[in-house]
């Protein structure tokens, strides 16, 4: 009698899971497997309890409507009301469910096929493996695809993915020194500075190894006023690249971070003077030594 009333509460739990399971893998095995639904709820975390809020609301709608219209229209009508309503709320459980499928589909591992460009029968083993809930093997599957199809931008997303649900730090660390400069090659700028934002989450550690990204994802990590992130990509940059041209560039921009937006003076003082000295002469100087009279005649 336990073992029933606990299986028919994960029931009821689960639903909602199972039925996103079913969407994005198409195998009534995979969306009665309980590990697959638990570890399913577990990723999307408060969002599938919000959801599934919101499902128990829909699901009581058309009787709400049928007790608005009660005594009030003919049963005839009464009845069309409700079969109208019942679909159309169902209509919207099933639209939220797989919005919710979409907007997470990074934390669970699927895309929509449409995205990948590439045949079925290239991806088939691939596929099955994620439907099976392997992601370990999924991953590695589509390393060796991405060795034949290296510009597919859609898998690319999708190895970073599976790289970040299975907590493979090196496999990320060596894939995003090469999805990320490719990103920038392509002035996807934007996803380039989230796919490193991603990596660095996962390993804090995560370098990038091409000196040419640095200076268009800290511009853009200033932009979007994440001072500290920027402050981070850029420090000890001239000691992994000596000499590198972008220096000059990209020390001015820590400067002006530290100046302006962190109101540290001093370092960013600091910062122009080494420029100065060990780069005389390059691109930024004119720049450089003014914005430096700016901070030593800055008064206090």
């Amino acid at each position: 009698m336990f073992f029933g009333i606990v299986f028919f509460v994960f029931f009821l739990a689960a639903l909602p899971a199972s039925v996103m399971v079913l969407a994005g893998t198409r195998s009534v095995f995979s969306a009665l497997h309980p590990m697959l639904l638990i570890g399913l709820i577990a990723r999307l975390g408060w969002t599938y309890w919000c959801l599934y809020g919101c499902l128990i609301l829909l699901n009581g709608s058309s009787s709400l409507v049928v007790a608005l219209l009660w005594d009030k229209v003919p049963e005839a009508v009464l009845m069309a009301a409700w079969a109208f309503s019942s679909f159309y709320f169902m209509v919207i459980m099933y639209s939220l469910m797989g919005y919710v499928l979409y907007q997470h589909h990074d934390k669970l591992g699927y895309a929509p096929d449409a995205e990948t460009g590439e045949d079925d029968a290239d991806l088939a083993l691939y596929k099955r493996f994620l439907a099976e809930g392997r992601y370990d093997a999924a991953r590695e599957e589509l390393r060796g695809i991405l060795q034949s199809t290296p510009d597919n931008l859609e898998l690319h997303r999708q190895f970073h993915r599976l790289c970040k649900l299975t907590g493979d730090k090196s496999s990320l660390r060596g894939h995003g020194n090469h999805f990320i400069p490719k990103l920038v090659a392509q002035e996807r700028i934007r996803e380039a500075v989230e796919t490193y934002v991603s990596c660095k989450q996962l390993d804090p550690d995560f370098q990038l190894n091409e000196p040419s990204v640095y200076l268009p994802l800290a511009r853009l990590l200033r932009d979007r006023r994440a001072f500290h992130e920027a402050i981070q990509l850029i420090n000890g940059f001239h000691k992994r690249f000596p000499k590198h041209p972008s220096t000059p560039s990209l020390y001015l921009l820590a400067a002006q971070i530290f100046h302006t937006e962190l109101s540290e003076p001093q370092r960013a003082e600091a910062i122009l003077k080494f420029v100065q000295k060990y780069f005389p002469g390059n691109p930024e100087a004119a720049s450089i030594a003014h914005y430096l009279h700016i901070l030593e005649t800055a008064p206090g």
